[in-house]
C-alpha cells in the first residue's frame, strides 16, 4: 500500500470532493430521470421542475457563455418545464462537462435553498 503525506487542506478538499461526489449519486438516484435525458437532436434537456427561475436564469446565463452552445430554451413539458440546451458541433467531452457544470450549479442551488430553509426554521 503507497501512503504519502498530504497536508489537512489537501486531505479536506479531496473528502469534500467524495462527499460531492456521493451527494451526486444520491441525487441521479432519487431524480433518475432530471439527468438521464438528452434532447432529440443531441442537446441537453433537464427537467426543471420545481427549480425557483433565478435560478434557471444563472443556469441560462451560464450555459450561453459556453462556446458550444447555440440557444438556450425553457419548454413545457407536460405539467412542468424543461431546459433545452441547443449545442453546435464540438467534443462529446465539451457536452458531458457542460452537462456536468449545470448539475453542479443545481446541485449547489438546492443544498443553499435546504440550508436557507433549515436556518430559518431555527
Amino acid at each position: 500500500m503507497d501512503k504519502k503525506k498530504v497536508s489537512g487542506q489537501e486531505y479536506i478538499l479531496e473528502e469534500l470532493r467524495n462527499i460531492r461526489i456521493a451527494i451526486r449519486r444520491s441525487e441521479k438516484n432519487q431524480f433518475p430521470d432530471r439527468w438521464s435525458k438528452k434532447d432529440k437532436d443531441g442537446g441537453i434537456d433537464i427537467c426543471i421542475q420545481d427549480v425557483p427561475e433565478e435560478n434557471v436564469r444563472r443556469l441560462i446565463a451560464f450555459a450561453k457563455n459556453n462556446p458550444f452552445v447555440g440557444a438556450c430554451q425553457v419548454v413545457p413539458h407536460g405539467d412542468h418545464t424543461h431546459l433545452i440546451v441547443k449545442l453546435l458541433s464540438g467534443p462529446v467531452d465539451a457536452t458531458r462537462s457542460l452537462r456536468n457544470d449545470l448539475e453542479e450549479i443545481l446541485e449547489g442551488d438546492r443544498l443553499r435553498q435546504d440550508h436557507n430553509e433549515n436556518a430559518s426554521v431555527k
